[in-house]
């Protein structure tokens, strides 16, 4: 078991070093940020000033290990837009987007699995056919048009919710809504799954030896019908807690989602390449976290060789 865990945190560390290398090149081709820092009066004077005082002028290899050097430091630089290090835009935005993406995932998780589990064992019934429909939907429709439509029904109509900005519990409601629905995929995986291996021959056995359906289903077919859906369930809470940009900023939750479309219209290098790696390193971590799960549910897996 220590094994595969050190070589699962190996491959991460691997991850990670690729991500800072794409992230440092892919940010450097939007454009370059001394149009934004610059004002049509400055002369070539004052733009040699800036740049050596921001460190543009230096080679990008020597800029990427510089970068790289900051990062174990615990510094991401200077914002070049804010009147803040990027360290200290990610802390003041970061709490704010926990609390937003972990509500959801605390809340869509559980119950799309419980949910899936349920529409196995009473498949082809009125709650089965709710909740593939509901597991569709939540999947194909856009996340900007159920904001929109929330806003106009319980803020603007009715006047139960507030329409945006960051206060009270209210304020949860809908942006936690929105951000949790379409990880309902996770339904329609863990329906599948729990139904072939309530097929099978174990399963069968199990019924056969006067065990009882609550043990059968939760204990035996759920164990090992939630290796399925966590590789996915991974992915939509990585989502979900490093934030949404598109329900931080129709809601304007003042997370790190807003903060990084502010970011990329000023073309703020480090800002930009902070949140990415913020981003990643929450992916990774999970995706690690997911490997492990992944022994707990099937121990079969840590004596499969890993092949490099």
């Amino acid at each position: 078991m220590q094994r595969y865990i050190i070589i699962r945190l190996f491959h991460g560390l691997i991850a990670f070093i690729g991500v800072t290398v794409v992230v440092f090149s892919l940010v450097r081709l939007t454009g370059n940020p001394l149009d934004n820092l610059l004002g049509e009066e400055d002369d070539a004077e004052t733009a040699a000033y800036v740049s050596e005082l921001w460190g543009l002028d230096r080679p990008l290899a020597e800029q990427y290990f510089t970068y790289m050097g900051n990062i174990f430091q615990g510094e991401f630089g200077p914002s070049f837009a804010f009147d803040a290090s990027a360290a200290e835009l990610i802390k003041k935005r970061l709490p704010n987007t926990l609390l937003l993406g972990g509500l959801a995932a605390a809340i869509s998780f559980p119950l799309s699995l419980m949910l899936g589990v349920v529409t196995a064992v009473k498949r082809d019934s009125p709650f089965d056919y709710g909740g593939k429909t509901l597991a569709v939907m939540g999947q194909a429709t856009p996340d900007f048009w159920i904001a929109i439509i929330l806003i106009w029904v319980f803020a603007v109509t009715l006047g139960w919710l507030p329409t945006s900005g960051k206060g009270g519990a209210s304020h949860l409601v809908l942006p936690v809504f929105v951000l949790a629905l379409p990880s309902a995929g996770t339904l329609r995986l863990m329906r599948s799954a729990m139904m072939n291996q309530l097929d099978s021959e174990y399963i069968k056995l199990a019924r056969i030896k006067g065990l009882p359906e609550w043990k059968i289903i939760w204990k035996h077919a759920f164990r090992n019908a939630a290796i399925v859906p966590l590789t996915f369930a991974s992915v939509v809470i990585s989502s979900l807690v490093t934030g949404s940009i598109v329900v931080e900023t129709i809601f304007a939750w003042p997370g790190m989602g807003q903060l990084a479309i502010q970011a990329i219209n000023a073309r703020d290098y480090h800002v930009v390449q902070a949140l990415a790696l913020m981003g990643s390193v929450i992916l990774i971590i999970l995706h690690i976290l997911t490997d492990i799960l992944y022994v707990y549910c099937d121990p079969r897996i840590r004596f499969t060789k890993i092949q490099s």
